[in-house]
C-alpha cells in the first residue's frame, strides 16, 4: 500500500502544478499559438531545439506539426535541431546550435526552445536566434525564468515558464503546454472542433 499512495501523491503533484501553471501561461500559449500560425501563413518555419529531456519534447512538438496532433491537416513546416555537436572539433564550445541557426534560419522564422535546466545553450542559442532575425519562444522551468527573460532582448520574444522547483513537474507541464499549443494552431487553423 506505500508504494499505491506514493503513486497517488505523485498525481496529485502533477495536478497541483498544472493547476498552478494554467493562469500563468494561458496568456502566453495564445500569443504563442498566434505567433507560429503567422509564421506559417508568411511563408516561414519553426525550428525547434531543446536541452537535456527538452530535446526530445522540441522533437515531439516538430513531429506534431508536419503529421497532425488531433486532427487531420496539411504539414507545417517545422523541424528539429540538433544541440549534439557529433565529434566536429569546431562544434565542441558548444556552438552547434548557432551554427545550424545561422545555415538554416531565416528572418520572420521562429526558434521554438524547450529547456527545463540551465545552461550557456540557451543564451547562444537566443543570441544565434536574434542575429538570424527569428523571434523565440522559450518554454523554460522556474529556475530559467529570471536569466531568460535578461537574454531575450527582442520584445516580440514569448516565455512559457513553469513554475515549479520539481523537474520532473516541468517536464510534465511542458508536454502538456505543447500539446495545447499544437490545439490552439490547430484551432486557428481548422476552427473549433
Amino acid at each position: 500500500m506505500e508504494l499505491q499512495s506514493r503513486a497517488t501523491e505523485q498525481f496529485a503533484q502533477h495536478m497541483e502544478t498544472v493547476a498552478m501553471a494554467a493562469p500563468g501561461l494561458s496568456e502566453q500559449l495564445a500569443a504563442a499559438a498566434e505567433r507560429l500560425v503567422r509564421t506559417f501563413v508568411q511563408g516561414g518555419k519553426v525550428l525547434c531545439s531543446g536541452t537535456g529531456a527538452g530535446a526530445l519534447l522540441a522533437r515531439h512538438f516538430a513531429d506534431l506539426m508536419l503529421h497532425c496532433f488531433e486532427r487531420d491537416r496539411l504539414a507545417l513546416p517545422a523541424m528539429t535541431l540538433s544541440n549534439v555537436d557529433f565529434g566536429y572539433e569546431q562544434e565542441a564550445s558548444g556552438n552547434a546550435l548557432p551554427r545550424q541557426l545561422a545555415a538554416l534560419g531565416r528572418p520572420g522564422d521562429v526558434l521554438l526552445l524547450v529547456s527545463s535546466g540551465a545552461g550557456d545553450e540557451l543564451q547562444q542559442a537566443i543570441a544565434a536566434a536574434h542575429e538570424r532575425e527569428l523571434s523565440v519562444v522559450a518554454l523554460t522551468g522556474h529556475q530559467q525564468e529570471e536569466q531568460t527573460r535578461r537574454t531575450l532582448l527582442d520584445q516580440d520574444d514569448i516565455v512559457l515558464s513553469v513554475q515549479s522547483e520539481n523537474h520532473a513537474r516541468v517536464l510534465e507541464v511542458q508536454l502538456t503546454t505543447l500539446h495545447i499549443l499544437c490545439d490552439l494552431i490547430d484551432t486557428q487553423l481548422l476552427g473549433s472542433p
